[in-house]
């Protein structure tokens, strides 16, 4: 089995992952994850206000604490950032004609490296 984890999984997913990793059940492919490795449960209080309390931290079978270190995949590969969004450093003027740009072509094809790489451990593995 494969598993593809990013810097997304988080929380129960990334205990679940590590579960896998450590009984050697799965090979993971990706980045490493998020680090969300704890529970936490919220007291309201009498003012309105709220007290958040971590009440248990999730380890790996093999006893690795996951908050804030996450799991490292077997097989690391970073996702490809291809698909560009608006430039941050840019300002935006309200109301402002955006200028025109040449109409495209034909959308780029995007590959998925981690993707890709998953599949090719899963045909290298014996039937």
């Amino acid at each position: 089995m494969v598993v593809l984890v990013n810097r997304g999984t988080s929380g129960p997913a990334e205990l679940v992952a590590a579960a896998l990793q450590d009984n050697k059940r799965a090979d993971l492919v990706g980045e490493k994850t998020f680090g969300e490795g704890s529970e936490q449960k919220t007291f309201e209080l009498p003012s309105g206000a709220a007290l958040i309390l971590s009440v248990a931290k999730y380890e790996s079978p093999a006893g690795k604490k996951l908050e804030d270190e996450g799991v490292t995949p077997g097989t690391v590969v970073g996702a490809s950032d291809d698909a560009e969004g608006p430039d941050e450093d840019e300002p935006q003027v309200l109301g402002a004609t955006p200028a025109p740009t040449a109409p495209a072509a034909k959308p780029a094809v995007q590959i998925d490296e981690q993707l890709n790489k998953a599949l090719e451990l899963l045909k290298s593995k014996p039937a």
